[in-house]
C-alpha cells in the first residue's frame, strides 16, 4: 500500500484566510496545498489526487460552486468531497445549489478551528479506508492475474503433454502394430502347420512380449487422462459371461508360461447380459489377473471368481497364492510407480502402474476395490462395480471373442495406409479371414480409388482408413469420400495409434462411423468385420 501522505486541497482568494486554514490543518499532519483562484484549484486536481476540497463560495471570474460542478463533470474528480466555505449565511436556494453542485457540507466564517479539523478528519479516514481498500483490490488483482497465468501456463503444458503423448503413442504403436499382427497373422492354425516347434515357440515369445509393451503403453496413456480428468465412462449392453469366458482363454496362456494353475467361477447369479464399461472392466481384470499370475509362484493357484454382491454390484475377488505384500505397504501399492516390494521391481519386472490405474478405473466407475494380503500366504483383491441390468430384449453388442466367424468371399474392403509393413500386416489379415482387399497409399489416392469404385458400381463393403498420411490424412479423405452422392452411406472405419477420447469424437464428427485404435488385433478386425460385412451363406 501507498504511504504517500495524504492531500487536501483549500481553495480562497483571500491570502490571509488561506494562511489561516493551513495553520490549523498542519495539525492533522496533511500534505497541505492551496489555490488562490477557480482556475489554478482545477489545475491542481487534474495533476494530484485529494482526500477533501475546503471551497470558498466567493470568488472572483470563477467561484466556487462553478469549481463544484465542473469537478462533478469529470471521473477523475466527481468524487473528492467538497466542503464549502462561505463568510455569509447562504440562503435555502443558494444551499440547495451548492448540495446540487457536489458540496457534503458547509463551514461559514468565522471559522471554528476545532470543528473544521474534526470535519476534515472524517474525510481523511474515509480517504485513508478507500485507499486501503483500493491497495487490497489491486493485491487481488495481481494475485488473480499470476493465477490466471499460472493456469494458462499449465493448461499449456497440458496441451503440450497431451500432444507429446499423442505423438509418441503414434510412433511406438506403430511398429507394435507391425509386430503384433504379422506374428498373430503367422500363429493362425494354417500357419502354424508349416512351421516347426522351435519357430512357433519364439513366434509366441513375440507375440506375448509385443502385448504386454501394447498392455504397458496403455497403462501410461491411460494414467495421463486419469490425470487430466480426460477419461470418461462408455457403458454399452455386453454378454458379461461369454466375456468372462473369453478373457479367461487370453489369460490362461499366459499362466501356463509360468506354470501357475489359473481357474474361474461365475456365480449363478450373475446375469448373461449387464450395462457398463466393457473396457474399463477388461482392463480391471487384466492388471489384477496379470498382477496375480505375476508374482505367483509355479504350481501355485490363482482364481477368479465372478459373482453379484446385493443383486445391484458385479463383484471380481482375484485370489492368488503368490508372495503377498506386507501391511505397510498395502495403501502405498495404489499410488503410481509404487510396488509391494522395491526388489519386486527387479525380480518380477513391471512399473508400478498397474493397481494405481485399476483404482482410478474403479473409482470412475463409483466402485470400491479393497485388498486383504499376507507375505508368503498370497493376496486377495475384490472390486464391487455398481452395474445394471440390461433390458429384456438386449442384444449383445460384443459377440464372443473365440467365436470364428466366416465372411463371404464377394465383400470388399479398401484400405488406405502410407506405411508399407502396416499394408502388409493388413494384408496377412485379410488373408486369414479370407476376404478380398484393395490398397491405396496416401489419401489422395485412397479418394480416388474409392470414388471410381462407387462410379463403376462397385462399391467397397468397408474402407479402412489411417489417420496420420502425408499429402492428404485421414480425416481430409473422409469427408472428401462424404462429398461424393454414392459416398454419404459408407462404411468408413479410422484406423489410428492415437487413443485419446477426444481423437475418437473427432472421428466420428467427420463422417466416420467407427474407430480402431493402433495396434491392430485379430479380434479387433473380427469386431468391425462383423458390423459391417457380409457373412458365409450356407
Amino acid at each position: 500500500m501507498s504511504h504517500d501522505p495524504i492531500s487536501i486541497l483549500i481553495v480562497d482568494d483571500d491570502t490571509s484566510s488561506l494562511l489561516s486554514l493551513e495553520r490549523w490543518l498542519r495539525t492533522l499532519d496533511l500534505c497541505i496545498v492551496s489555490a488562490q483562484s477557480g482556475s489554478e484549484a482545477l489545475g491542481l486536481l487534474a495533476e494530484r489526487d485529494f482526500a477533501v476540497v475546503l471551497l470558498d463560495v466567493y470568488m472572483p471570474k470563477m467561484d466556487g460552486l462553478e469549481v463544484a460542478s465542473l469537478m462533478r463533470q469529470s471521473k477523475s474528480t466527481r468524487q473528492i468531497p467538497i466542503i464549502f466555505i462561505t463568510g455569509t449565511n447562504l440562503d435555502s436556494y443558494k444551499t440547495i445549489e451548492g448540495y446540487q453542485a457536489g458540496a457534503v457540507d458547509y463551514l461559514t466564517k468565522p471559522l471554528n478551528p476545532h470543528v473544521m479539523c474534526s470535519k476534515v478528519k472524517v474525510f481523511i479516514e474515509l480517504h485513508r479506508q478507500k485507499r486501503q481498500l483500493q491497495w487490497e483490490i489491486q493485491k487481488r488483482e495481481e494475485a488473480e492475474a499470476r493465477l490466471r497465468q499460472a493456469k494458462e501456463a499449465a493448461e499449456a503444458a497440458s496441451r503440450s503433454k497431451s500432444q507429446f503423448l499423442a505423438n509418441m503413442s503414434h510412433e511406438i504403436r506403430t511398429p507394435l502394430n507391425v509386430i503384433i499382427g504379422l506374428s498373430e497373422a503367422l500363429a493362425v492354425p494354417q500357419s502354424q502347420q508349416i512351421l516347426n516347434d522351435d519357430f512357433r515357440d519364439k513366434l509366441q515369445k513375440i507375440q506375448t512380449s509385443g502385448k504386454n509393451l501394447a498392455r504397458l503403453i496403455n497403462n501410461v496413456l491411460d494414467l495421463s487422462k486419469i490425470e487430466a480428468n480426460r477419461m470418461e465412462l462408455v457403458e454399452e449392453v455386453c454378454d458379461l459371461r461369454n466375456f468372462v469366458k473369453d478373457f479367461y482363454s487370453t489369460q490362461e496362456f499366459y499362466a501356463e508360461q509360468k506354470e501357475v494353475v489359473f481357474t474361474y467361477r461365475i456365480s449363478p447369479q450373475v446375469p448373461q447380459e449387464v450395462v457398463l464399461d466393457l473396457g474399463k472392466l477388461l482392463q480391471i481384470l487384466t492388471n489384477l489377473v496379470g498382477n496375480a499370475i505375476k508374482f505367483t509362484p509355479p504350481y501355485q493357484q490363482v482364481l477368479l471368481k465372478i459373482f453379484m454382491e446385493n443383486k445391484r454390484s458385479l463383484g471380481i475377488r482375484v485370489i492368488d497364492e503368490g508372495i503377498g505384500i506386507p501391511a505397510i505397504r498395502q495403501e502405498e501399492i495404489f499410488e503410481p510407480f509404487e510396488q509391494g516390494d522395491p526388489s519386486t521391481s527387479r525380480q518380477y519386472g513391471g512399473t508400478g502402474l498397474g493397481l494405481a490405474i485399476t483404482r482410478r478405473m474403479v473409482e470412475l466407475m463409483q466402485g470400491t476395490i479393497h485388498l486383504n494380503s499376507e507375505v508368503g500366504t498370497g493376496s486377495d483383491f475384490t472390486v464391487l462395480l455398481p452395474v445394471r441390468h440390461a433390458p429384456d430384449k438386449s442384444v449383445s453388442t460384443h459377440p464372443s471373442l473365440s467365436k470364428k466367424n466366416q465372411f463371404a468371399s464377394d465383400n470388399l474392403v479398401v484400405v488406405v495406409e502410407d506405411n508399407p509393413l502396416n499394408r502388409d500386416v493388413m494384408q496377412a489379415y485379410m488373408n486369414n479371414f479370407g476376404i478380398p482387399v484393395q490398397f491405396a497409399s496416401d489419401g489422395k489416392l485412397g479418394v480416388d480409388l474409392v470414388i471410381t469404385l462407387l462410379s463403376q458400381q462397385q462399391a467397397p463393403d468397408l474402407v479402412l482408413i489411417d489417420w496420420q498420411m502425408p499429402e492428404m490424412d485421414g480425416l481430409q479423405a473422409i469427408r472428401q469420400i462424404r462429398q461424393h452422392p454414392l459416398g454419404t452411406n459408407l462404411p468408413i472405419v479410422l484406423v489410428s495409434a492415437e487413443a485419446f477420447p477426444e481423437q475418437k469424437a473427432i472421428a466420428l464428427n467427420s463422417g466416420a462411423n467407427d474407430y480402431l485404435t493402433k495396434p491392430i488385433s485379430g479380434k479387433g478386425l473380427e469386431r468391425i468385420f462383423l458390423q459391417y460385412l457380409k457373412p458365409t451363406t450356407l
